[in-house]
């Protein structure tokens, strides 16, 4: 992992984990710009504690070395990493299960997979990592009051930081709500819809989705290669995994599409503009200068997406009013 600073930008690049993601959002002004995460420079060293926090060390660290051996039934590997973290993602905390323990110390940490790991062979098993203590810390919790407020946010005071922070929990969850309702009318629909999907369709939105979730993995470092290696999965083995999910967008996307048609639904001038305006800020570029790229193939697309959203409305709508 490493910071670059950039005058009054800084671009943070690390292993992709979601822990990491949901931190980094909290600093005012943080956003992904494809290869790395951008704060401003101010807020480096809060993002430094977000990344020892998370991952056990930053770019300036001078990591401590445990020797790990993992065992379970029968001995698998032996390594050595700073710290127990396998590309970012925590395999093994002890916190204070090890209670007492002490500088030099040998201590066992118990763990047991989760029935849904990914790596099959390890799914429901215990493990247990034989660790060497090298250090001891203590977490340190900052202070509630302006000052943190201002670290962590475009906010000065505290109150302003928390009423932030509420307001956008409150839409979260209404969203969530909105979109629960929605799901559940276009599911319904689909229940009750006729189709038959080509084999090939099928196969095609499942390389699409394997290909988009390749895409999400490079951008965070993580090569298909260290994935597999990591998961014990395959290529193979994610398509077929992924048919269901593919077979539902497929089936939503027709019925979406059919009711667009049906009921005539289209986006007005003023929503597409808005949408292009939106698009435009997203890329840092003028809404006219972003119109003018977009051919007509693209404008056309973007216009269907639309009109299919708004579908979802319509469905949801009439199902609240039954």
């Amino acid at each position: 992992m490493k910071i670059e600073e950039n005058g009054e930008k800084a671009c943070i690049y690390t292993p992709y984990n979601p822990d990491f993601v949901r931190e980094i959002k909290k600093i005012g002004g943080a956003r992904w710009n494809g290869s790395a995460w951008e704060i401003p420079s101010s807020r480096i060293n809060i993002a430094r504690e977000i990344l020892r926090r998370v991952y056990g060390e930053d770019d300036v660290s001078d990591v401590e070395k445990v020797d790990i051996k993992l065992t379970f039934e029968e001995e698998v590997k032996t390594s050595e990493m700073g710290g127990v973290t396998l590309y970012g993602k925590c395999i093994a905390v002890a916190y204070s299960r090890d209670g007492g323990a002490k500088v030099g110390d040998d201590v066992d940490v118990k763990v047991t997979f989760p029935e849904e790991y990914q790596a099959k062979e390890l799914a429901g098993k215990e493990a247990i990592f034989k660790c060497a203590v090298k250090k001891i810390e203590a977490k340190e919790l900052p202070e509630l009051d302006d000052d943190f407020a201002k670290d962590v946010s475009e906010f000065d005071t505290l109150a302003e930081y928390k009423e932030h922070v509420k307001t956008n929990l409150v839409e979260k969850k209404e969203n969530e709500a909105k979109h629960a309702k929605e799901d559940a009318a276009v599911d319904k629909i689909i229940e009750n819809a006729q189709m038959d999907i080509p084999e090939a369709m099928l196969e095609t939105q499942c390389r699409q989705m394997l290909d988009d979730f390749s895409r999400r993995m490079q951008s965070q470092g993580l090569s298909m290669d260290q994935y597999f290696q990591f998961t014990g999965m395959t290529a193979d083995k994610m398509m077929e995994d992924m048919k269901p999910q593919a077979l539902k967008r497929i089936q939503t996307r027709l019925v979406l599409e059919k009711v667009a048609e049906v009921e005539n639904i289209q986006p007005t001038e003023e929503e597409v503009n808005e949408e292009i305006s939106k698009m435009a800020e997203a890329y840092k570029m003028e809404a006219d200068k972003l119109k003018e790229l977009l051919g007509e193939r693209e404008l056309e697309q973007m216009k269907k997406d639309m009109a299919v959203q708004k579908a979802v409305t319509v469905i949801a709508d009439a199902a609240k009013e039954v």
